[in-house]
Parts: C-alpha cells; structure tokens; sequence
C-alpha cells in the first residue's frame, strides 16, 4: 500500500493522498472535479481521474469507495442529493476506465 500511496502521489499531484490504516485516502478538491452546484464531472475533473486510473490499474486487486461532498450552502437533503449524483459521476467515470 505504501509504494501505490507514493505512485498516486506522483502521479496525481494535484490529490491529497493520505495513507490511513490499511487503506489509501485520495482526496481531490471539489473545486477541481465539479463546478458550483453541478455534479458533471469537468474536463480537468477526467484528467486527474485519468491519471489516478493508471495507478489503480496497476493495482488490480484495489477496492475503491468514492465519497461525494458539498459545501454548507443549501439544504441538507438538497446537498446531500448532490453528494451522492457527484459519488455516482465519479464512480460511473471509473467503472468505465477499469
């Protein structure tokens, strides 16, 4: 886990890559995947998930969950629906490079 921690690192400067116990936590800014209040993911979103999908696909045995997150603006159920279309769009994206 250690090498593909300093791989994706390398690979995705612009993620914070995190190791937390057995696991690997890379976190982009929402600002880099989505613009305000959208949940498509943006062109400079496809290609730091291009590079993360590289590493992963390095690494097959790798299990992924992707987490979507929102600002404080809104209702709670409003952004909470928005985190889990933003979660999907990721998810979707990677399913279709792996």
């Amino acid at each position: 886990m250690d090498k593909q921690a300093e791989e994706i690192k390398k690979t995705v400067p612009d993620a914070k890559v995190e190791r937390v116990g057995e696991g690997i936590v890379v976190e982009f800014s929402s600002n880099v995947l989505f613009a305000f209040d959208k949940s498509n993911l943006s062109d400079n979103a496809k290609i730091s998930l291009d590079k993360l999908v590289k590493v992963l696909n390095s690494y097959p045995d790798t299990n992924i969950e992707v987490q979507g997150h929102t600002d404080s603006k809104g209702s709670v159920s409003y952004n909470q629906a928005l985190s889990e279309r933003r979660a999907n769009e990721v998810s979707g994206y990677l399913d279709e490079k792996i």
